[in-house]
């Protein structure tokens, strides 16, 4: 139904996101498919003006019957949940998943207020009475669900992302250059530096690994810092010093795409330890760049990489430092874990391959 508009809905949209990422990837392919398709954020980044539209004057288009709304959701929004409520539209609800407030108590009342936040607005948008609930994955389907979702109405897409326009992008040289006569192995994550993205155990096997096999060995941790999680980043600046790890380990901060594409190439393994997420878009950059994954087997991790990495429980630490050693002495495994990365990429996220997908659940929740 092309004559049908459809209206995309997020707190912020910014570049470099994996939200923001996601909605202008539905955009292109609703436009590409012959839809009117408009993305509108409370906070639009400049950036994006042109692509998207600020909510503040722009109507209540979500009171149009023929039209579609696309919400996501990941956070405490009242003025989106009034959006969402008072919808006469036919309603879709992406879902991203809320981090459990309990990671950041320790170290932000306000990020701990946000989550709880999230989680109050879960029953909420779990109570639509009409909208067909779609995760990024099968844990953030059964979240919803828990919170009180019909399950015959939820389904599950991975998001879109920027990981093939990447691969088009110039390298970065200067971080290329950075490795110079570096013989160890380079370990990689790739992640905003939060706590529930596991370092303090990333900086534990990543020690060990360099204690028992690898002096050489450097941890690169490429993602933004937040100013209101100081507190949690001088944790890792003390437990980095209490390891002994001196100059080994680098946390980068933002970085440009050809800066993170830069960053893949020059990988030996990609580890993720984080303990909390809704789908993990790096992992799926990590197949793609032919970066082998070893992960911790929690929450949505193992459903994103299926059988194309190393999982183990997030506490194992001595199978985590075996699997370095491991993959980086045997060169049969890497070559198969790089290439079981690449046919899941290519299986799965490409855009080709998400795209008739996204589109069939359009048709659906526009036939409702």
């Amino acid at each position: 139904m092309p004559d049908c508009p459809v209206y995309l809905v997020t707190t912020n949209l910014a570049p470099h996101d994996a939200i923001g990422n996601d909605v202008l990837g539905m955009r292109e392919t609703l436009l590409r498919a012959g839809y009117r398709a408009e993305a509108y954020a409370a906070d639009v980044h400049p950036s994006l003006t042109g692509v998207a539209r600020p909510l503040n004057g722009a109507g209540e288009f979500w009171r149009d019957p023929n039209a579609l709304l696309i919400y996501h959701h990941s956070m405490g929004w009242p003025a989106g949940l009034e959006i969402l409520e008072s919808a006469q539209c036919r309603v879709a609800v992406k879902y991203h998943n809320v981090t459990p407030p309990r990671f950041f108590e320790p170290y932000s009342e306000a990020f701990t207020q946000a989550c709880r936040g999230g989680e109050a607005a879960n029953f909420r948008v779990a109570a639509h009475r009409s909208a067909m609930f779609w995760g990024d994955s099968t844990f953030n389907s059964d979240d919803l669900v828990r919170n009180g979702a019909p399950r015959g109405r939820c389904r599950v897409i991975a998001p879109f992302h920027n990981t093939e326009a990447m691969a088009e992008i110039p390298l970065d040289r200067q971080v290329l250059n950075r490795r110079g006569g570096n013989p160890g192995a380079t370990i990689l994550f790739v992640g905003g530096v939060k706590p529930n993205k596991g370092h303090l155990q990333l900086l534990r096997v990543f020690a060990a690994y360099r204690r028992k096999y690898d002096r050489g060995a450097r941890l690169l941790v490429a993602g933004g810092m937040d100013p209101r999680l100081a507190s949690y980043t001088g944790h890792l600046q003390d437990a980095a010093r209490a390891y002994e790890l001196g100059d080994s380990v680098t946390f980068t901060g933002a970085v440009s795409a050809a800066a993170l594409r830069s960053y893949y190439l020059l990988s030996d393994v990609f580890l993720c330890l984080s303990e909390h997420e809704g789908f993990c878009v790096p992992l799926i950059e990590a197949m793609f760049f032919r970066s082998p994954v070893i992960a911790a087997a929690s929450t949505a991790i193992p459903e994103t990489v299926g059988d194309a990495g190393i999982l183990w429980p997030e506490d194992d630490l001595a199978h985590f430092v075996e699997s370095i050693a491991v993959c980086m002495e045997n060169q049969e495994l890497r070559r198969a874990l790089q290439e079981k990365g690449w046919d899941r990429f290519q299986k799965f996220f490409r855009r080709d391959a998400l795209a008739p997908r996204f589109l069939t659940l359009v048709e659906e929740a526009l036939a409702r």
